[in-house]
Parts: structure tokens; C-alpha cells; sequence
């Protein structure tokens, strides 16, 4: 699905997700919570946007790189496909991590940083992949999605792409 560019630069600058997820990318509301317990302290997480399970959290701190393999470990047990958006506001950063799971593949961590003094392209081309259009939201599967996210989050398959 086509996106606008202009549109989904505004709403990553201004960190609106929920008009990111639910105008600009077809993906439906989505509201849970969950507080994760990693090393003695609590992140907290909330679910704002899903498709067909695939599942897109929110997180109001940016802990480090180990912190968020372990909250990823957390969060596979409530739901196996998500990723989540680590946000700093007041500094203008964000951190889009996503883990690749295959079956007989060890874990693959995926993050993909975005500053509001930046202009998104790279980001806004991955989310293009995400995209759902009303025509094709009648045979969406759970596969579908998770093949959307690894084609959109996957530096490996990008790459490829980019050689082949």
C-alpha cells in the first residue's frame, strides 16, 4: 500500500502513533498493558495498534540494547509477533526494535533508530511495507503480517534485496 510520506513524517516527529497506525497504516486499536519486570525494575508497555496479533507496543523510556533483548524475551510470552517503539520525547528519539524468530534460526534483534531533526525516508520505507489497504484487509493472515514485518524490520532481507 502507498503511504504519504509528508503525513507519516509529521506523525513520527510528533510521536502520534495511534493516527500513525490507524489512518496511515490500516492497522486496527488496540489497547493493552503490560508491565514488564527486568533486572529489579518495571518498564511499562502499551499496546497501541494491532494486525491480526501482530502486535505494535509502546514504551515511554529507551533502556539499553541487553534491557530490551530481556523485555523482548518478556513480551514473546503474551505475544509471539510484535515489535516494540522505545521513545525518549523530550530529546526526540526513538528506537523501533523488532526480533526475527524462525523456526531452527537463532534470534535475530533489529533496531532502527529515528530522530526528529532526521527526515524518517528509511523508516517511512520500512513502515510502507506494514501498510494495510482496505482491499486486501479481507485475506490478511497472522503470516502475512509476520512476513510484512520481517520484510519491513529484516536488515538481512533488505540487504539481499538491495544486492539482488
Amino acid at each position: 500500500m502507498k503511504i504519504n510520506p509528508v503525513a507519516v513524517r509529521q506523525c513520527l516527529k510528533s510521536f502520534d502513533f495511534k493516527t500513525l497506525f490507524y489512518e496511515h497504516l490500516g492497522w486496527d486499536r488496540h489497547q493493552a498493558h503490560l508491565d514488564i519486570y527486568v533486572d529489579g525494575n518495571t518498564v511499562s508497555l502499551s499496546a497501541i495498534a494491532q494486525k491480526r496479533g501482530f502486535v505494535a507496543f509502546v514504551c515511554r523510556s529507551m533502556p539499553d540494547r541487553p534491557t530490551r533483548l530481556k523485555i523482548d524475551h518478556q513480551v514473546t510470552k503474551s505475544v509471539r509477533e510484535h515489535f516494540v517503539i522505545y521513545t525518549d520525547k523530550p530529546s526526540g528519539q526513538q528506537i523501533w526494535h523488532w526480533v526475527r524468530r524462525e523456526p531452527g534460526r537463532p534470534l535475530a534483534s533489529r533496531d532502527h533508530r529515528f530522530d526528529v531533526s532526521q527526515s524518517g525516508d528509511p523508516l517511512i520505507q520500512r513502515l510502507e511495507r506494514i501498510a494495510v489497504s482496505i482491499e486486501e484487509e479481507e485475506t490478511l493472515t497472522l503470516p502475512d503480517m509476520t512476513s510484512r514485518g520481517r520484510e519491513a524490520f529484516d536488515v538481512d532481507k533488505i540487504t539481499k534485496k538491495f544486492y539482488d
